[in-house]
């Protein structure tokens, strides 16, 4: 990312957003929430978000990465209306299952549906690094997703 710290994106301002610390292994993993300001368009019901993961050496912080996901729409109940302060979809959370994948949480909120919940496998594998790059272009090779498990589908 162009600076590590909070940052201002769309006019909210986040943190990075948390990270993963595997109890072994010599990375850790940094991801935002949504899109920097510089990276793409906010989030809303008609387009997702492209939010940065970064691969820092847990020793040293260096940075072996950073690697473009794409967050889904924000997802609402039939009939609402999109309300960027009260409709939100990102990254909860990102757990490394391995050197290069993971098992991702997006957590979507909206006014009138509430909360829900998608678990997501994903992978750096064939991903573009974009460290370094101030602005994403949107021709990024962003990180392979796949379903895991939709825990609105289960209720």
């Amino acid at each position: 990312m162009p600076k590590v710290g909070r940052q201002a994106d769309h006019g909210r301002l986040h943190g990075p957003g948390g990270h993963d610390r595997r109890s072994r292994g010599h990375h850790r993993h940094r991801r935002k929430r949504d899109a920097l300001a510089q990276d793409g368009p906010a989030i809303s019901d008609q387009v997702g978000s492209s939010s940065r993961v970064l691969r820092l050496d847990r020793a040293t912080g260096a940075n072996f990465g950073e690697f473009v996901y794409e967050v889904d729409p924000v997802r609402l109940a039939p009939g609402e209306a999109f309300n960027p302060v009260s409709s939100a979809n990102g990254i909860g959370e990102i757990l490394a299952i391995s050197d290069s994948d993971y098992l991702t949480v997006e957590r979507n909120v909206s006014a009138a549906g509430g909360l829900s919940v998608k678990l997501y496998r994903t992978s750096i594998h064939g991903a573009e690094n974009v460290a370094g790059k101030a602005t994403l272009t949107g021709t990024e090779r962003k990180m392979r997703k796949a379903l895991v498990f939709d825990f609105a589908s289960t209720c």
